[in-house]
């Protein structure tokens, strides 16, 4: 083995580390080469090291290794935890204080709150000392279920966020409560890419109010997830637009649910329109993910389009497979069109269909049928600006 040249060796470990779908069987292949020869280490620990999952049972482990293991904490470059708010806090203070070189990544969750805990267990969160961290090196900083009260412990360690992604995941009552008081965000933090999961979850604990103050990211993402109703949550992404909006040139909305709820009988309410879109005058670049056309598109252009900000220059729609593409083709594309007659500075409208590894021969057929359709519907400026991109 000592005469392969290091080259080789790399080559043969990131083979292994490579192997789809065989996490188990490849982690315990990656440490038998830690133990082949001493040219083999480095590389089998950047890969063995590289990602770390904890959960509750797994922390005083965890703890002995950080004394020990110094190959850990130099390879390590995601982190996801999935603990209660003290013992969870303090593993990640732990980790941040030996300053891990490659730590690109954060992801936190607190299965208590998770779980439906008592609504004071946010209190303990005061009693961790979290050290002040380098965070230029860490690009995505994702926090789940935890209380307002947490996030703001967390974040008044950060200054400079490349990503910070927030996901509150339930709706329980007592989360209200957390947001009755506004907990301070210091001022100087800096976030570059803003992603609110589940908006009214975030809305009702806190997240949006404790963030508006401070938060001016240059590219914000608001998704809703299974069960949005336009109805009852649409205010809440109107709120999130004219909290956290300020400075964005990138803005995306995801709506991930099939049936989007709206009333028959009051469906041309204002309270089903995203008028917020309005106020974002620096936004140059909007993407709309649908997962089903047939509801969503037709809402869309009556709620959404309309009141694009003058500024937008590329307007980019994510559909999910060639049947939602024929869904588009099909559609009133009158209505499409003149809801985007005001977008006069508009350069691109960019269309991307993901799923195409796994397209049977039937789906890739249809997708040629429709993207020659697709330009037949449309005007000629239109025409002009669309491409059809696959993912």
């Amino acid at each position: 083995m000592q005469y392969l040249a290091q080259e080789l060796v790399d080559h043969i470990i990131d083979t292994i580390a490579d192997t789809p779908n065989r996490r188990f069987t490849t982690e315990r292949t990656l440490a038998t080469c830690t133990l082949v020869a001493r040219a083999w280490l480095p590389r089998s620990s950047t890969h063995l090291f590289e990602r770390i999952a904890l959960r509750p049972d797994d922390l005083e482990q965890f703890f002995s290794a950080l004394e020990t293991c110094h190959r850990l904490v130099a390879n390590v470059a995601e982190l996801e935890l999935t603990s209660g708010p003290y013992a969870g806090l303090e593993s990640v203070a732990a980790l941040l204080l030996l300053r891990p070189p490659r730590l690109r990544r954060i992801v936190y969750q607190d299965y208590l709150l998770l779980s439906g805990g008592r609504g004071d267990i946010h209190l303990k969160h005061a009693r961790v000392p979290m050290p002040v961290v380098d965070s230029r090196r860490l690009t995505h900083l994702k926090l789940q279920s935890v209380d307002a009260f947490a996030l703001s412990q967390l974040l008044a360690h950060f200054d400079d966020l490349d990503t910070l992604e927030l996901d509150p995941q339930h709706r329980y009552p007592f989360y209200r409560a957390c947001a009755e008081s506004p907990w301070p965000i210091p001022p100087h933090l800096r976030v570059r890419k803003f992603i609110l999961a589940d908006v009214a979850a975030a809305s009702a604990l806190g997240y949006v109010r404790v963030l508006r103050a401070h938060l001016s990211p240059s590219a914000l993402k608001i998704m809703a997830f299974k069960g949005f109703c336009a109805d009852k949550d649409g205010p809440y992404v109107n709120g999130a637009l004219r909290d956290l909006s300020r400075g964005a040139e990138d803005l995306s909305l995801c709506f991930y649910d099939k049936d989007i709820t709206i009333d028959p009988e009051s469906a041309s309410s204002s309270k089903y329109h995203m008028a917020a879109l309005e106020g974002c005058s620096n936004v140059q670049r909007i993407s709309i993910s649908f997962i089903d056309c047939r509801q969503q598109f037709p809402w869309a252009c009556e709620s959404i389009l309309p009141y694009l900000s003058l500024s937008i220059r590329r307007l980019i729609l994510l559909l999910c497979g060639p049947a939602d593409l024929r869904r588009l083709v099909h559609a009133r594309m009158d209505t499409f069109e003149r809801s985007l007659a005001k977008c006069d500075k508009l350069e691109a409208l960019e269309i991307r269909v993901t799923g195409a590894a796994m397209w049977a021969n039937s789906e890739t057929k249809l997708f040629d049928e429709m993207r020659d359709a697709l330009p037949k519907v449309l005007s000629g400026r239109l025409a002009a600006l669309t491409s059809i991109v696959l993912l």
